[in-house]
């Protein structure tokens, strides 16, 4: 029998509105928290304090990940089984060490800066692993659909697979001013990739929305013929 999801699906529905309203709703708190933080304390930035900050970051982005697939699936029948909440924390646990070993293959420092490599490894587990437990699951059968052979069958999963592909490639994307010459202290290890990260995920959830939309558009167009 194929895992099943934390949150039990008990119908096949689906919610673009809502998603579209997840997914502005998590732009718009990322874009502010940054503002609101400096509002409160000056000295607080992503490049003064990176480590706080990204502790913050994966603290919101876990938290609006968990609030709005539970939301989006609660008036599905939507039920916590507790053997996925186990495997999923093995797999998420399992998820931040990978990442936290590409970082180091792709030049992170092996014995300096570790505390700051786990946290950014932690941020991409929150904006990547996290969402696709919630709705995946630990089938890797599904995961294997969803990012290997393109297969999304709603508009979560769809909604997952953007995401963690955005997300990844802005952490990748961040890496490369790191070794330039240019002496910023946002270049400082893993500042730039933290940013990259956080827009590669609103990127993705932007584009995930205008997908929705687009499918949505097409699918009544299609109906009026």
């Amino acid at each position: 029998m194929a895992a099943r999801s934390i949150l039990h699906d008990g119908s096949p529905q689906r919610f673009p509105k809502s998603s579209i309203l997840f997914n502005c709703t998590s732009i718009l708190i990322v874009l502010c928290f940054h503002k609101v933080a400096s509002v409160v304390n000056q000295e607080v930035s992503l490049i003064a304090c990176p480590l706080f900050m990204t502790k913050c970051y994966i603290i919101m982005v876990g938290i609006l990940n968990a609030i709005g697939f539970i939301l989006l699936q609660k008036h599905r029948g939507s039920k916590v089984q507790v053997s996925s909440v186990v495997k999923s924390l093995c797999l998420l646990t399992a998820a931040t060490a990978l990442f936290h070993v590409i970082a180091v293959l792709y030049g992170a420092p092996i014995f300096q800066n570790i505390e700051e490599t786990f946290h950014l490894s932690s941020l991409l587990t929150a904006v990547t692993a996290l969402p696709c437990c919630l709705v995946l699951g630990t089938d890797l059968d599904a995961w294997l659909r969803v990012f290997i052979n393109n297969g999304a069958q709603n508009v979560l999963e769809s909604n997952v697979h953007i995401t963690t592909v955005f997300s990844i490639i802005g952490a990748w994307l961040g890496a490369f001013p790191i070794p330039l010459d240019w002496d910023r202290p946002w270049q400082e290890w893993p500042i730039s990739c933290v940013i990259g990260t956080l827009a590669g995920y609103m990127l993705g959830l932007a584009a995930s929305s205008m997908l929705i939309l687009y499918r949505h558009f097409k699918s009544s167009k299609s109906k009026l013929f």
